[in-house]
C-alpha cells in the first residue's frame, strides 16, 4: 500500500470515526417537560407555517426543530440529512487540520471530540465556523476552499436554527473574509453565509418582508438573556473559577507561542487570535450565563478548540503543553455531566465510545434495508409518547383555541393533535422568556387583539424561584379585563412537579380597565417599604436600573441576581428572584399567589384587607458585593387594581 493511499485512508478514518460518535442518525422522542415542550412548539411552528417575528418569537428560528431533532414522519428525512451533513463537515474539518499531524496528536483530538462533542448540541454548531477559521489559518485554504464554502453555506442554514449560531458564524466568517482581503482575495464566505440564510428563510415559507421583525425580536431575546436567565451559586462559582482559569491558561499558552515565533506582527495571526477570542466569548456566554448544564457547551468548545489549535501549531513543548491542558478541559465535559442526577461517568463514556457508534451503524443499516419499517416503528413510539402526555395531563375536552401561561405547551399540542383543542399561542409562548419591553409588547398586542384565544390556562409560578406572578407579569391586568375564571383543573405536569391550572374564558364584552392611577415611592435596594392596606390587588412596577459598570458586567458576564422579599398579612415572609425587565413593565405584587386557587380569588371577590396573602411590605435586595452594578435609587410605583 502506497504512503499516499495510507494517508488518505487515515484521513477517511478520522471522518468516519467522528461521524459515528456524533450519532447523526439518532432522533429524539417528544415529551411534556419544559424543554421537550418548546421543542414540540418548534416542530409545529414549521409544520403550520407560523411567521417568525409575528406569530412566534423565541431563541430559535424557522428551522429550530433541527435542534432537538424530534421525530416526525414529515420531517425525519430532512432532520437526518442535515444532521449527517453537519457530522461530515465536522469530520472533514478535523481531518483537514490533522493532515500533517502525528499519530499521538490525532489520537488526542479524536478522544477530545468523542468525549466532549456528543453531549452539547450547541457545541457542534459553534464548532463549524471555528473549523473554517482554523483551516484558513493553517494555510490549507487553496486546496480546501470547497470546504470553507460548504461550511459557510451550512452556517447560513444553521442561522435559522438558533440566533446565537448566526451571530458567531457571521463574526468568524467575516474575520476570515477580512484576512482574505488583506491577501487581495475576494471575500466569499460572508456573502455565501448571508445568501444561504436568506435561501433557508424563504425555503421555510417566511416572507422577506417579515425578516426585519424576526431579526429584531430574535436579537432582543438574546440581548435580554444575561439579565433574566442567569443562574449562579456557590458550586457554580467554583466551576466558573475553574473554567476561567482553564481559559486563561489555554489562551495564555497560545499567545506565548505566537510571541515566541514573532508572529504577532502578522495581521493574519492577529485576526485569527481575534476570531478565537470571539469564539471563546460567545461560547462562554452561552455556557456560563445560565450556568447549569449549559456549561457543557463552554467546557466542550474550549477543550476541542484548544486541542485543534495545538495540533496545527509547530511541534514543541509549548504546543504539547497546550494539547495536554486542552485535552483535560475537553474531558471535563462528561465529568461535569456525570455530576447531574441520572448520569454516571462510566455510562457517558460508554455512550460516546460504544453506544453512539453502534446506534449509528444499526440505524444506518435499518434505513437502507427497511426505511418504511424504521419510520413505522418510530411513528408507533411517537403515538405512544403522545398518549402518555395526554394521560399525565388532565386537560378536558372543548378548550377550543387555547394558550397557556405555565409551560404546558407539550400537553396542549398533544390535545391539539388528538382534536380536543386548538393550540393558539401568543408570540413569546414561554412566560420565562418574556423579559424585555419589546417581547412583552408583542404578547400584549396579541392578547388585546381579535385573534386572542378563546381559552387561557393560568397559574402563578415560574423557573428559578421567580416571584410567582412574574409568570405573565404585566399581562395579568389584560387577562383580568378580557377573561373570566371558569374552573380549576388538574393535575398537569409543570416543571418538576404537578400543579392545578385555572381555566379562563373570553368574556362576551371586555370589562373596564381596572388599573388605577399609580403612587410612586422612591426607594433604594435593601430598604423595606410598607404598603397601603388597599381593598383590592396591587399592580407594581419596579424601575431598577443598572449603572454603567453594571451594564458592562452584564455584557461581559451576567447581571447580578436581584431578589424581592415580601411580608404577608399573616406575618409570614417570602423571598424570590425578581427579573427587572418584567418588574419594570408591571406585575401583581399583592396578593401573593402561590397556586391556581390564589389566582382564582383574584378574578373573583378579593378582600385585600382581610386576605392573609395580602402583601404588607416589600424589599428589593441586590448582592452586597455587587451593589455598585445598580443605581442607588429606584422608583416603586403602586397601582390599585379594581
Amino acid at each position: 500500500m502506497s504512503a499516499g493511499l495510507r494517508h488518505r485512508l487515515s484521513l477517511g478514518g478520522i471522518v468516519v470515526a467522528i461521524f459515528l460518535v456524533l450519532a447523526p442518525l439518532t432522533l429524539s422522542m417528544l415529551g411534556d417537560g419544559l424543554d421537550p415542550s418548546w421543542g414540540l412548539v418548534m416542530e409545529q411552528a414549521f409544520l403550520r407555517g407560523w411567521q417568525w417575528g409575528r406569530d412566534i418569537v423565541f431563541t430559535f428560528g424557522p428551522f429550530g426543530y433541527h435542534f432537538q431533532r424530534i421525530f416526525h414522519p414529515d420531517l425525519a428525512a430532512g432532520l437526518l440529512a442535515a444532521s449527517a451533513v453537519r457530522a461530515l463537515l465536522i469530520g472533514l474539518g478535523v481531518a483537514l487540520l490533522l493532515e500533517h499531524a502525528r499519530t499521538w496528536q490525532i489520537g488526542a483530538v479524536l478522544v477530545a471530540v468523542a468525549l466532549a462533542l456528543p453531549f452539547s448540541t450547541d457545541s457542534a454548531y459553534f464548532l463549524l465556523p471555528v473549523l473554517a477559521v482554523l483551516v484558513h489559518a493553517r494555510g490549507a485554504e487553496r486546496s480546501a476552499l470547497w470546504y470553507l464554502l460548504a461550511v459557510a453555506a451550512y452556517c447560513g442554514f444553521a442561522a435559522l436554527i438558533k440566533t446565537t449560531f448566526a451571530v458567531l458564524a457571521l463574526v468568524l466568517l467575516a474575520i476570515v473574509d477580512i484576512d482574505r482581503m488583506t491577501q487581495r482575495r475576494p471575500p466569499v464566505l460572508t456573502p455565501i453565509l448571508v445568501a444561504g440564510a436568506l435561501l433557508a428563510y424563504t425555503a421555510a415559507g417566511q416572507p422577506i418582508a417579515a425578516l426585519p421583525d424576526f431579526v429584531a425580536l430574535s436579537l432582543d431575546v438574546v440581548a435580554g438573556f444575561s439579565r433574566a436567565m442567569a443562574v449562579f451559586g456557590a458550586l457554580r462559582a467554583l466551576e466558573l473559577a475553574a473554567f476561567l482559569a482553564a481559559s486563561a491558561t489555554i489562551l495564555g499558552l497560545l499567545i506565548i507561542q505566537a510571541v515566541r515565533e514573532q508572529a504577532l506582527q502578522d495581521w493574519s495571526v492577529r485576526l485569527m487570535l481575534l476570531a478565537l477570542a470571539m469564539f471563546w466569548f460567545v461560547t462562554y456566554k452561552a455556557g456560563c450565563t445560565r450556568h447549569d448544564l449549559h456549561s457543557l457547551t463552554a467546557w466542550s468548545c474550549l477543550g476541542i478548540a484548544g486541542v485543534l489549535v495545538a495540533a496545527i501549531l509547530r511541534d514543541g513543548w509549548l504546543s504539547r503543553l497546550l494539547m495536554a491542558v486542552a485535552l483535560c478541559v475537553a474531558l471535563l465535559t462528561p465529568v461535569r455531566l456525570s455530576i447531574a442526577p441520572g448520569f454516571s461517568l462510566g455510562g457517558l463514556v460508554r455512550q460516546a465510545l460504544v453506544d453512539n457508534p453502534i446506534s449509528t451503524l444499526v440505524t444506518g443499516a435499518r434505513l437502507i434495508a427497511d426505511p418504511s419499517g424504521w419510520a413505522a416503528e418510530r411513528q408507533a413510539q411517537r403515538d405512544a409518547a403522545l398518549d402518555r402526555i395526554r394521560t399525565r395531563n388532565a386537560l378536558p375536552d372543548g378548550l377550543g383555541r387555547v394558550d397557556t401561561v405555565p409551560s404546558l405547551q407539550g400537553a396542549l399540542i398533544a390535545a391539539d393533535l388528538a382534536g380536543t383543542a386548538t393550540y393558539a399561542p401568543r408570540p413569546v409562548f414561554q412566560e420565562y422568556s418574556t423579559y424585555t419591553a419589546a417581547l412583552i409588547e408583542a404578547n400584549r398586542r396579541f392578547l388585546e387583539g381579535d385573534d386572542a384565544p378563546q381559552t387561557m390556562l393560568l397559574a402563578p409560578g415560574s423557573i428559578d424561584n421567580r416571584y410567582p406572578s412574574l409568570a405573565g407579569g404585566p399581562l395579568w391586568p389584560v387577562l383580568m379585563r378580557r377573561y373570566e375564571a371558569v374552573r380549576r383543573i388538574g393535575p398537569v405536569q409543570h416543571l418538576d412537579g404537578e400543579i392545578d391550572v385555572l381555566v379562563l374564558r373570553r368574556r362576551a364584552e371586555d370589562a373596564p380597565d381596572g388599573v388605577g392611577p399609580g403612587e410612586t415611592l422612591p426607594t433604594r435596594p435593601g430598604q423595606r417599604v410598607e404598603l397601603p392596606a388597599l381593598d383590592g390587588p396591587i399592580l407594581a412596577t419596579i424601575d431598577l436600573r443598572l449603572s454603567a459598570a453594571g451594564r458592562l458586567l452584564t455584557l461581559l458576564h451576567q447581571m447580578p441576581t436581584v431578589e424581592i422579599a415580601v411580608t404577608l398579612a399573616d406575618g409570614s415572609e417570602r423571598r424570590h428572584r425578581l427579573i427587572p425587565g418584567i418588574a419594570r413593565a408591571g406585575f401583581i405584587l399583592s396578593p401573593y399567589m402561590a397556586d391556581a386557587a390564589d389566582a382564582r380569588a383574584l378574578f373573583e371577590e378579593f378582600d385585600g384587607k382581610e386576605d392573609p396573602h395580602r402583601v404588607t411590605s416589600v424589599q428589593v435586595d441586590v448582592p452586597d458585593l455587587a451593589d455598585w452594578a445598580f443605581a442607588d435609587q429606584f422608583a416603586l410605583t403602586l397601582h390599585p387594581l379594581r
